[in-house]
C-alpha cells in the first residue's frame, strides 16, 4: 500500500508519451488492429499493453498515436496504472522473499523499504514501459520457487514450481535479459541440492516464453522461431544510441550503473520541467558496500543464502558486459534488487558493532536516510 501511494500521485502527467511509451503504445494499437509486429524484444510486453488497452474505452485503432495532435486522446492513465500496480506489488514480493532469508522482521523490511523509496524504480513504474513487469514476474518466480520447494505434497509442489517456471518464462518473453531469473532459480536448486526439480522449471519457463508468440503470430508462424531469434540477435548487435528528451546521451557502460553516472531523462518539456531516473544514492551506495562485505562474509561463513543472493546479483549484472549494443541504466534494476536483499546482512554486522543488542535504532537511521535521499530528488521523480 505504501509503495502504491508513493507511485500513484499525478499519474496523468505528462499528458503525452514519455521515453519509449510511444513505442509500446503504438505496438499495442497495432496488435489490437491485427498487425503482427516483432522487434528486437520478444512480444509479451506488447501483448500485455494491448490487453490493457482493450479493457479501456479506446477504440480508434486506425490512428497512430505518435502524431502530436493525437496525444491527448490516448488512455495513458489506465495503462500507466497497470504498471504502477505491478511496481507496487513488487515491493510486497521483495518483502516476502526477504522474510524467508531473515527471521528478524526489522531486517526483512529493509529491502522492500529500499524498493519503495528508490526514485528510479518509482519513476520507471509510472509509465507504459516493460521493465517493471520483468521485475514483477522475475521475483514472483523466485518467490514461487521458494514456496514450492517447502511443500511435501507433490501436487502442490508441482503446481508452484510450474507456476515459478511459467513466471520466469514470461519474464524472458518480455526481454531476453529476464533469463537471469531462470539462472538464479537453477542456482538455488543446485545450492540446496534440489536440482531434480530443474527440469520442471526449464520446461515451464520455455512454455511461458513461447506462449505469447503462439497468441500473437498467425497460425503456422511459430515454425519461424529460429528466423525470428536470428533477426532479434541481429537487431541486438546494432549499436544505436537514442538521446534523452533534452538531447543528452543516456546510454552508459554497465560499470557506470553502479554509481548512477548518467543523466537519464524520461521526459522534458524543453523549458523548466523534466522527469528523470533518480536513483536513491544512499540505497545504491549501500548495495555496493553490501556486495563487498557479503563476498567476504560468504567465504568466511560459507552461507548458502549469502552465496545465492550474491551470485544472483552477478548473474543479472555481468552478462551486460558482453553486449555490444547501447545499454541503459534501467537494465541494472534486477541486479539492484538482489543487491537490496544483501543489505540486511551488512546492516546487522554494522549494527552489532555500533549498537549491540539494539537493532531497531540503527534500522530507523537507515530508513530515515533512505527517505531523505528520496525526498531530495522528488522534483525529478514525478
Amino acid at each position: 500500500m505504501l509503495a502504491f501511494l508513493i507511485r500513484i500521485p499525478n499519474i496523468s502527467y505528462p499528458p503525452e508519451p514519455a521515453f519509449d511509451e510511444v513505442h509500446y503504445t503504438n505496438f499495442a494499437i497495432r496488435t489490437l488492429s491485427g498487425e503482427v509486429n516483432i522487434d528486437v524484444h520478444p512480444p509479451f510486453a506488447r501483448y500485455l499493453f494491448s490487453e490493457f488497452l482493450k479493457a479501456t474505452s479506446f477504440n480508434d485503432l486506425s490512428r497512430k498515436i505518435f502524431l502530436k495532435e493525437n496525444y491527448g486522446d490516448f488512455p495513458y492513465i489506465p495503462l500507466r496504472f497497470a504498471t504502477v500496480l505491478a511496481g507496487s506489488l513488487l515491493a510486497g514480493i521483495v518483502f516476502l522473499i526477504s522474510r524467508r532469508f531473515y527471521d528478524n522482521l526489522v531486517l526483512a523490511l529493509i529491502p522492500s523499504w529500499m524498493v519503495i523509496f528508490d526514485g528510479a524504480l518509482v519513476s520507471y513504474s509510472r509509465y507504459i514501459l516493460p521493465d517493471t513487469y520483468i521485475l514483477f514476474f522475475g521475483f514472483l518466480g523466485i518467490l514461487l520457487l521458494f514456496h514450492g520447494l517447502e511443500f511435501k505434497n507433490n501436487i502442490t509442489k508441482l503446481f508452484l514450481l510450474s507456476a515459478a517456471g511459467l513466471s520466469m518464462g514470461f519474464t524472458a518473453s518480455i526481454k531476453w535479459s529476464g533469463l537471469g531469473f531462470l539462472a538464479s532459480g537453477l542456482l538455488y536448486l543446485i545450492i540446496y541440492k534440489k536440482i531434480k526439480y530443474g527440469a520442471i522449471l526449464i520446461i515451464f519457463c520455455l512454455f511461458g516464453y513461447v506462449l505469447p508468440y503462439t497468441i500473437l503470430l498467425p497460425e503456422g508462424a511459430i515454425t519461424s522461431q529460429p528466423l525470428l531469434i536470428k533477426e532479434m540477435i541481429r537487431g541486438h548487435s546494432k549499436v544505436i544510441e537514442f538521446p534523452g528528451s533534452d538531447g543528452e546521451k543516456i546510454t552508459a557502460s554497465p560499470i557506470l550503473w553502479l554509481f548512477a553516472d548518467r543523466q537519464f531523462i524520461l521526459w522534458g518539456n524543453g523549458k523548466d520541467d523534466i522527469v528523470k531516473l533518480s536513483p536513491n544514492l544512499f540505497g545504491w551506495t549501500a548495495v555496493i558496500v553490501s556486495i563487498i562485505t557479503s563476498f567476504f562474509f560468504a567465504i568466511r561463513t560459507r552461507s548458502r543464502q549469502t552465496f545465492f543472493i550474491l551470485t544472483s546479483y552477478f548473474l543479472n549484472y555481468l552478462p551486460f558486459f558482453l553486449v555490444s549494443r547501447s545499454l541503459y541504466m534501467y537494465l541494472y534494476f534486477p541486479a539492484l534488487i538482489f543487491g537490496y536483499l544483501l543489505i540486511p546482512e551488512t546492516f546487522k554486522i554494522v549494527s552489532d558493532i555500533l549498537s549491540p543488542g539494539n537493532i531497531k535504532k540503527p534500522a530507523i537511521i537507515i530508513c530515515c536516510l533512505t527517505l531523505l535521499f528520496f525526498l531530495i530528488f522528488i522534483p525529478f521523480i514525478y
